[in-house]
């Protein structure tokens, strides 16, 4: 079996989570780059005995610094040297990839994970096993959600959280720091960008855990520190920290993780296994949000999971904004961790256009949920598919 051709598919999704909108929408600068519509390249890769599998590489420029036109290409270039590799293999499909792009400063690797998300549902289909099976094996079938609350007073957003509670989900993320971001550091602004956060751990339950995450928009390791401190955030102890720093300060966070008594997470940081190697070191986190967007997919994501469960890290799974393709993908990676933590497997319910015609993750009462199938048991809708192809402005 040997890969014979890879299919790039440009693909425009439209978002319909609230915060993601035209400019001037949101009200707040921070968001009015989060645009209405998500590019997208869906991968199709075919073997010579006619084997295939799916993947896709989404765009956030704002975030990732990548965009469609730049996965596109590099989808094509993977194509050149990757035809007639052994598609099982990964070991040497990823160092072919890495050294063709990603031998410099970190980056994004987008196109990477659309490969391995391809691979890895290919060789399920072709041995008939899910894709969970092909990374260690299945822990848990059943993982809880986090979603996401971005936008609002605290009391839209203390109401939103109890809604969320009461639909079944178990753990909450709550963005914090953007006006500190967008207006300055002050006590007075600090105090209302908290207040989000307190607001909403005083509406549920102890057992809920709440993330409080910032994107790196605390500045430094004592402002970070303070905010903690100063605004009494240790009584919640199903409070957890996330990013709160810039995402090279690995020993800003060590202090932080020190200095507090509540769970410190890193998430921007930890884009390889080096710079996992380099917090395990440091005693830099007590869990991780792993991206495969960042790590390069499936394969790199399952040994730095590894790593950081024999150091004593818990880990989670971002799923950024997938559809059902990455997001199934998703949950089966999550399902080889020991003990997962709450991730971000809902991000395909935020688009209006759904390119697969059944098969997936379902999401029930707060648990994404995966019944094993062949590859990530997914079926496209190719005519939905053809009907949402757009042009690649390169």
């Amino acid at each position: 079996m040997r890969i014979r051709s890879i299919e790039r598919i440009p693909i425009t999704y439209h978002v319909i989570k609230k915060g993601w909108a035209e400019e001037g929408e949101s009200g707040t600068k921070k968001y009015e780059i989060w645009p209405s519509t998500l590019p997208s390249v869906m991968v199709k890769i075919f073997t010579d005995d006619g084997q295939m599998g799916i993947g896709e590489a989404n765009v956030q420029h704002w975030y990732l610094g990548n965009t469609q036109a730049h996965n596109y290409k590099l989808l094509g270039m993977y194509e050149k040297h990757l035809v007639g590799e052994d598609p099982a293999n990964l070991e040497r499909i990823h160092k072919i990839m890495v050294s063709m792009s990603g031998r410099g400063a970190p980056g994004v690797r987008a196109a990477d994970d659309a490969i391995d998300m391809a691979l890895y549902d290919l060789l399920g289909r072709a041995w008939h096993e899910p894709v969970c099976n092909l990374l260690g094996g299945a822990n848990h079938l059943r993982i809880p959600i986090n979603p996401n609350i971005y936008l609002g007073t605290p009391e839209d957003m203390a109401k939103e959280a109890r809604e969320l509670v009461k639909q079944g989900y178990k753990a909450l993320k709550v963005k914090c720091g953007m006006d500190i971001e967008e207006k300055g550091w002050s006590l007075e602004t600090a105090r209302f960008d908290i207040s989000k956060l307190t607001r909403t751990l005083e509406e549920v339950p102890e057992d809920i855990l709440v993330d409080a995450d910032s994107n790196q928009s605390w500045g430094t390791y004592k402002r970070a520190i303070e905010i903690v401190k100063v605004f009494g955030l240790e009584k919640y102890l199903n409070l957890g920290i996330e990013q709160p720093v810039h995402f090279s300060d690995i020993e800003g966070a060590s202090k932080i993780a020190r200095a507090i008594k509540l769970q410190l997470i890193l998430d921007e940081s930890v884009f390889s296994p080096e710079a996992l190697l380099e917090i395990i070191r440091r005693n830099a986190a007590d869990r991780i949000v792993l991206k495969t967007v960042r790590c390069g997919g499936l394969y790199p994501a399952r040994k730095m999971i590894a790593m950081a469960e024999t150091a004593g890290i818990n880990v989670a799974i971002d799923c950024l904004p997938y559809t059902m393709i990455g997001d199934t993908a998703m949950c089966h990676l999550a399902a080889t961790i020991r003990e997962p933590y709450p991730g971000d497997f809902e991000c395909h319910t935020w688009f209006k256009e759904n390119p697969v015609k059944h098969g997936g993750l379902t999401i029930e009462n707060g648990y994404a949920v995966i019944t094993p199938s062949a590859g990530l048991g997914v079926e496209l809708d190719d005519a939905a598919i053809e009907d949402m192809r757009s042009e690649v402005d390169i």
